[in-house]
């Protein structure tokens, strides 16, 4: 049970590492796209739902299943699964664990099966089988999310925050019409008197 849970816990926080990334991704790239090509209103349109459909997935797989698994509400891997991924680690215990789930499901009543349970179990209770499942390697992907975060302070702290926030609030009122700028400003002055 605590190998399980460490699973459904280290699938979550790989699962919080993908969503914010691909959450930050998408939403640097269609704010640049839409900045640049100052789309119409139909593929704003098209750009927010798209948006809102692929990262409510996202976070739907990523985040909300390993939750419902983690706390029960959902049927999560079996024992024999779990004992599986363990011998595959670990070596030496190889599919010892899954014969003692085999010879567990049996008549516990017979001393002979009894006797085999304790001694596959004392063979294999020094291994930490917790160790099988890493939190480092999520660690490692999570410097992934340092990418967008440094090219959102590269726009802010250039000036050009508005590739940003010009274009983001155009998706968010995607069905609004938006006249393009002019690419010149027009200077009037006017003559003083002194």
């Amino acid at each position: 049970d605590q190998f399980i849970r460490k699973y459904y816990l280290n699938q979550l926080i790989r699962g919080g590492v993908l969503t914010l990334l691909s959450v930050l991704v998408l939403f640097i790239v269609i704010s640049v796209f839409e900045y640049y090509m100052n789309f119409d209103v139909i593929f704003r349109t098209v750009l927010f739902w798209s948006y809102i459909i692929i990262n409510t997935l996202i976070i739907s797989k990523f985040i909300i299943t390993p939750v419902l698994k983690l706390l029960k509400f959902r049927k999560g891997i079996k024992y024999s699964d779990a004992a599986k991924i363990i011998g595959n680690h670990f070596k030496e215990i190889d599919d010892k664990l899954i014969n003692v789930l085999e010879l567990t499901e049996m008549n516990q009543e017979n001393d002979l099966i009894h006797a085999s349970i304790d001694q596959k179990t004392s063979s294999i209770s020094p291994i930490p089988i917790l160790s099988a499942i890493s939190f480092k390697t999520n660690i490692k992907k999570g410097y992934w999310l340092l990418v967008p975060f440094f090219l959102l302070f590269i726009l802010f702290i250039s000036g050009k925050q508005h590739v940003i926030t010009d274009s983001s609030q155009r998706i968010i009122k995607h069905n609004t019409f938006f006249e393009p700028e002019a690419p010149y400003n027009i200077i009037f002055e006017e003559d003083l008197v002194a």
